[in-house]
């Protein structure tokens, strides 16, 4: 009840002390002013006490009180940069061959730790859009003749060490199976010249490849089926349906059993089509 009936000061008084008096100040000085305000309010009456307040608020309006601006601190840091400027500037022109030498010397070390950034931004960038690229790994070999081994390394090996891999090794889920595949692929009157690699089934387990039809887990099943990214349907087919239509490749008629999403520019596999590895058996057994 006496919360409710107590008087307070003049509330434009208080709003006008708190926008010229400095933050680091407003909270003794208003609360001196309230204090005294309260007791004005006992011994003399409420009008003379917010008279008093007033006037009291009106008197602390003095320099070492006042804010400053935020457009003198604006104004401030502009004079102090033309300054810096200034004084630069004639620096260099007193020592033009060592200002030079500082000056080159920055230029080409930021281009270069640049470069650099860019270059791992770069490596770092790709295959990452794989689900399972953690768990992922690649067979390499090493050539070896006359108990001679080499020290490179190629990142290539047998078909016959993959299947062993496969069969023989426990915590392998998928072995994915490349072998390089191209030439001329001739639809009706049309011939288009493709890049890509004969694969199994398990690519698609293995790598984040998208069919956009067709299904990943039997398309590449049957022998002399195959797999085309959507630009290189587009160049054989046009607008047509291309899903189900026949191809001719090296004399031999291949089905379309699946289009993929294009490969993204970031990724270290790159194909226009994918042959299933059941035709590459085949057709080495004619041969």
């Amino acid at each position: 009840m006496k919360e409710h009936n107590r008087i307070f000061p003049p509330k434009w008084a208080t709003q006008l002390l708190t926008w010229y008096c400095k933050p680091e100040l407003l909270e003794d000085l208003q609360g001196d002013l309230t204090e005294y305000f309260e007791r004005n309010v006992k011994s003399k009456g409420v009008k003379k006490a917010k008279l008093i307040y007033i006037i009291d608020v009106l008197n602390f309006f003095r320099l070492y009180t006042i804010r400053k601006p935020a457009f003198i601190n604006l104004f401030i840091n502009y004079v102090m940069i033309g300054s810096y400027i200034k004084t630069s500037g004639r620096s260099i022109v007193r020592n033009k061959l060592f200002s030079f030498i500082n000056i080159v010397g920055l230029a080409v070390s930021m281009s270069v730790g640049l470069v650099l950034i860019g270059v791992l931004s770069d490596i770092l960038s790709y295959d990452r859009f794989h689900v399972n690229r953690d768990k992922v790994y690649r067979l390499i070999s090493r050539y070896e003749y006359l108990g001679d081994k080499g020290n490179s390394f190629m990142a290539t090996t047998s078909l016959r060490a993959a299947r062993h891999v496969q069969e023989n090794f426990a915590g392998v889920e998928e072995v994915a199976m490349l072998r390089s595949m191209q030439g001329d692929f001739k639809f009706n009157e049309k011939t288009i010249p493709l890049n890509g690699f004969w694969a199994n089934p398990a690519l698609f387990e293995v790598f984040t490849f998208q069919l956009l039809k067709g299904n990943p887990s039997t398309a590449l099943n049957e022998p002399f089926s195959l797999v085309l990214t959507e630009t290189a349907a587009s160049k054989l087919f046009g607008n047509e349906e291309a899903l189900g239509k026949s191809i001719v490749y090296n004399d031999k008629a291949y089905t379309i059993t699946g289009i993929a999403k294009d490969v993204p520019f970031f990724s270290h596999i790159k194909f226009e089509m994918l042959g299933s590895f059941n035709t590459l058996e085949i057709i080495e057994k004619e041969d």
